[in-house]
């Protein structure tokens, strides 16, 4: 049986450190990026199982849209092995606007320049992240997305990638990654300054965790558990819910609105 890795590149959520590692273990990636293949084409594409890996930022929705993976699932041709990483909501919407300001390419970035910082990051859309990694137009729980997807915290997403992947692969002689944040290393000479989380009082931090809601409590799960939410080492991926899903149940008014995730 093949065994396909998938990594869900949550937006600002550190992935693209922990995509060096990917790019280090196996030969035969595809990227899931706006600008190179973007997600939105992922159900049309026939040749997702020559991959080894697939990273980038794929909602767990788009995934179980393609119908050549669904199938070899179902007939136990791949074994499919889901990571991502998630972070504290209120920073990842900092992070979110600062990276959209500061990127000249982002195609946002000049209406970026207008915008109300703290405005913005009280009016972001709640459970982002959660609904990244759901398959149905209700939100899913800690719980039953850690039954589809190994979920690792931010802060130890470094470490964790690295004993994960030294331990299945140590002929590659893995070191750990440099930590990249995009915002502060190629865009380091923008004129904009950097939006930090204690600029905002402790009101303000109260009333934005309300609203975050289901992810701030999705957050707080996986720290609980030791920075990680994980379903174990090469365990084959749960899909009886996500193949009846991906069969029938996808409406397209679920696909507009996830749209928007991406």
């Amino acid at each position: 049986m093949k065994d396909l890795h998938v990594f869900m590149h949550i937006p600002k959520c550190g992935g693209l450190t922990v995509r060096q590692y990917y790019e280090k273990v196996f030969e035969n990636n595809l990227t899931i990026q706006a600008n190179h293949y973007p997600a939105a084409d992922f159900p049309k594409l026939k040749n997702a199982l020559e991959y080894d890996a697939i990273v980038g930022h794929l909602p767990l929705f788009r995934m179980i849209e393609n119908e050549t993976l669904v199938e070899a699932i179902r007939s136990d041709q791949v074994r499919v092995t889901i990571h991502s990483i998630i972070r504290d909501p209120i920073d990842r919407i900092i992070s979110e606007l600062n990276f959209k300001r500061r990127n000249p390419r982002h195609p946002q970035h000049k209406e970026m320049q207008c915008v109300d910082a703290y405005s913005y990051v009280k009016n972001f859309q709640p459970n982002y992240q959660s609904r990244f990694l759901s398959v149905s137009d209700q939100t899913d729980t800690a719980d039953q997305i850690g039954l589809r997807v190994n979920l690792v915290n931010i802060q130890d997403s470094v470490d964790f990638f690295l004993r994960y992947f030294q331990s299945r692969y140590p002929e590659r002689q893995l070191e750990r990654a440099e930590i990249f944040n995009v915002t502060e290393k190629q865009f380091s000479k923008a004129s904009q300054k950097l939006l930090k989380r204690d600029e905002f009082s402790d009101d303000d931090i109260a009333q934005l965790q309300m609203k975050a809601g289901g992810d701030d409590e999705f957050f707080g799960t996986v720290c609980s558990r030791c920075g990680r939410f994980d379903i174990g080492d090469a365990r084959e991926f749960l899909l009886q819910e996500l193949l009846q899903f991906a069969l029938g149940a996808a409406s397209q008014d679920f696909g507009d609105k996830c749209a928007a995730l991406i």
